[in-house]
């Protein structure tokens, strides 16, 4: 199995690691990842990506978006649109984190 992890922080770090020790995974490749997440297995690739269309160039068989900015960007819209499967909210159930009035908003309709 080819999984995309996207993120480079201390979160994607701790995904990485245990995805690595999963004996279904043959690759991982993190975008943009950190130089010491290269460290923790020779699964992981880092690749800097700059379009949308070059994940999918990949071919992942799945997708883990880590940070909230390509959420509410939109991105696990992109993937789900292309038949990719995506491990990550969608951008409208991303606002709840992204956007602090809209998530007040909601609170106070719910009561």
């Amino acid at each position: 199995m080819k999984i995309l992890l996207i993120g480079s922080g201390g979160r994607e770090a701790a995904l990485a690691w245990k995805i690595c020790k999963s004996t279904m995974v043959n690759e991982l490749i993190v975008s943009p990842g950190n130089p010491g997440m290269k460290k923790l297995s020779d699964k992981i690739k880092l690749k800097k990506i700059n379009q949308r269309d070059e994940y999918l160039a990949l071919k992942p068989d799945l997708v883990i978006i880590g940070p909230e900015a390509p959420l509410t960007e939109g991105l696990t819209d992109f993937f789900e649109l292309n038949d990719v499967l995506v491990a990550a909210p969608s951008q409208a159930a991303a606002r709840l984190e992204g956007s602090k009035d809209f998530c007040k908003e909601i609170f106070k309709e719910a009561g």
